[in-house]
């Protein structure tokens, strides 16, 4: 039950920050996508928690009890994490000069659509910086700093981390032994960069959050059938992009389902995919088409012929193998890791193929990767700063972590 209402939350809290911009901005009939996405959501999440609650009984099927181990250690976690929390500055750049900085301009009359002004004789590149990120992470700040709190803003990060550890233990409760459900949480809650993230007030760890509990909610729904799963999946994905929009992580879901329903025969797994794509495309292109009203529209990378005849030259200039080479360097121990779940699904396929859970996992992590390297490889050519930007490589894939994990503790089924 804790993690139903953990999945509610999260679609409400993005569903206000989406009012929050039509009501604060004042003018609906010049954001009609936003309007329409609105209308959408709010349609399907009533959808959801109506079908829920008819066939709850169906839904909840009784788990095997993992023991109080997996708990305990989610509790430690969260504690650390709260009392840093509690107890340190935020000095981090990003935490002060964009995320909290817009909710402190918020609150002292300046709309969204207005903060792009501060950047308009910048360089560039620097333009689009104020949104350059959906209004979500500055929208809970706002929140919580209207809440007139003494409390740090930053305990809400220790939140998505309890969040993000119980959505981890309500899936693997059934489905791992307490000690494998145990060695989960520690291996994704004490990972070092999780663990950062959820002391940051950084839009990654609320990021990673939705694309975990919808991807896995995603699977529950195909394993069970369960109609209102696969309604909530999908709005959770879509909702990532809310969060941060650089990164179309939805697309990769979207496509990573669609090809395990052609491979499966699944009509369902089809539908789920159209439905996440067609959801999330309007999520993007809600706030797309807002920010490019007021400010440059963001992109990481530009597209055109000589964009792309360049990278092909340089496969045999030397600078793929540069690009291999850092990206293997900055992922580290992760790359091994991600390595050893691919090889495995790939020596195992026709396994794996009957399987829809690692099927979805293993496409998963393999066109996650593959996309962050080709865009890594893209922007080689296009910024000069590329490797500055490729640092924040493993912080913006932290949802592969528990990807790779819940795939390989689960590999006992194609090793027997």
């Amino acid at each position: 039950m804790i993690a139903i209402i953990i999945y509610f939350l999260l679609v409400v809290l993005v569903i206000t920050s989406k009012i929050f911009i039509l009501v604060t901005e004042q003018a609906p009939f010049s954001m009609p996508l936003l309007v329409i996405d609105v209308i959408l959501t709010l349609t399907m999440f009533i959808a959801g928690i109506l079908y829920w609650a008819k066939h709850r009984p169906a839904d909840e099927k009784k788990k095997a009890d993992s023991g109080n181990k997996p708990m305990i250690v989610l509790l430690i976690i969260v504690g650390i994490s709260m009392f840093i929390n509690l107890n340190k500055t935020s000095m981090d750049w990003d935490s002060i000069s964009l995320f909290d900085a817009r909710a402190k301009y918020f609150l002292n009359g300046v709309k969204f659509s207005e903060m792009g002004n501060y950047t308009k004789y910048d360089i560039p590149e620097n333009r689009p910086y104020y949104l350059l990120y959906p209004p979500f992470t500055s929208f809970t700040h706002i929140v919580w700093k209207l809440s007139k709190s003494n409390i740090p803003v930053s305990v809400i990060y220790s939140g998505y981390l309890f969040a993000l550890l119980y959505v981890l233990f309500s899936y693997s409760r059934g489905r791992f032994s307490g000690f494998l459900t145990a060695l989960l949480i520690i291996v994704v809650g004490f990972n070092r960069d999780i663990f950062t993230i959820s002391t940051l007030e950084y839009s990654n760890l609320p990021f990673t959050l939705y694309i975990i509990a919808g991807l896995l909610l995603l699977i529950k729904g195909l394993e069970e059938k369960s109609i209102w799963s696969m309604i909530m999946s999908g709005l959770l994905i879509s909702s990532s992009v809310w969060i941060r929009q650089l990164e179309p992580v939805w697309m990769l879901i979207s496509l990573s389902l669609l090809i395990c329903g052609f491979i499966s025969k699944r009509k369902d797994a089809i539908f789920c995919s159209l439905y996440i794509a067609a959801i999330s495309a309007l999520s993007y292109l809600s706030w797309k088409s807002f920010v490019s009203g007021y400010s440059d529209t963001p992109t990481l990378i530009r597209y055109g012929i000589n964009e792309f005849v360049r990278p092909i030259k340089g496969v045999s200039t030397g600078e793929l193998i540069t690009v291999v080479i850092y990206t293997i360097k900055t992922w580290g121990l992760y790359m091994l890791a991600y390595l050893i779940a691919i090889t495995l699904g790939i020596m195992k396929i026709k396994r794996v193929a009957r399987y829809p859970d690692l099927s979805i996992l293993l496409l998963f992590l393999t066109l996650t990767i593959l996309f962050y390297f080709v865009g890594l490889y893209f922007m080689s050519f296009q910024k000069e700063s590329w490797m500055i930007l490729g640092n924040s490589l493993i912080r913006s894939s932290t949802f592969l972590v528990p990807i790779a994990a819940i795939y390989l503790f689960s590999s006992s089924k194609i090793t027997r």
